[in-house]
């Protein structure tokens, strides 16, 4: 088996390749696994504790039907569904400086309409008695549209 000493053109190469400045990441600290770590766990705990606070506060709406905690399981995990869409599009297709302009861009505009939300309704998550289901409504549709306006950046519609 040859050593690399036998070698004095791949020892040279070796020996650039370790002291150049190559692109290659460098490893993260420890502590940014945490920091990464603790927000991934506060954001799912966040998520679905919304989820039982919205399902909850809803089911008497609908009577108590299995039908409130089915819809309000669609919406968050097809919410779940395509916040994993936007990570993978993020972090694929847009550069690191921007990814980060984009991002604080999107919070900053959830806690916009958090704050706006606080003004209009009781609670910035839980709506309004405008939202109440009358006896001709289908049940699932309306529960999809409450949620989405209740999380997401949808505008309320106006009924009757």
């Amino acid at each position: 088996m040859p050593q690399v000493r036998d070698m004095p053109q791949v020892r040279e190469i070796v020996i650039r390749d370790l002291t150049s400045d190559s692109r290659m990441p460098r490893p993260e600290p420890a502590s940014h696994f945490f920091v990464f770590g603790t927000a991934i766990c506060l954001g799912a705990f966040l998520l679905f504790e919304v989820q039982l606070i919205l399902g909850k506060y809803i089911l008497p709406w609908f009577g108590g039907m299995p039908s409130v905690w089915t819809s309000c399981m669609l919406v968050f995990q097809v919410l779940l569904l395509l916040g994993y869409l936007y990570a993978h599009v993020l972090t694929t297709w847009v550069p690191r400086k921007m990814q980060n302009v984009l991002h604080f861009a999107l919070l900053g505009c959830s806690l916009a309409l958090l704050v706006w939300l606080a003004f209009r309704w009781k609670t910035p998550i839980t709506p309004g008695v405008e939202w109440k289901p009358s006896p001709t409504d289908t049940p699932t549709w309306k529960i999809v549209q409450l949620l989405a306006a209740s999380i997401a950046f949808v505008r309320r519609p106006r009924w009757g």
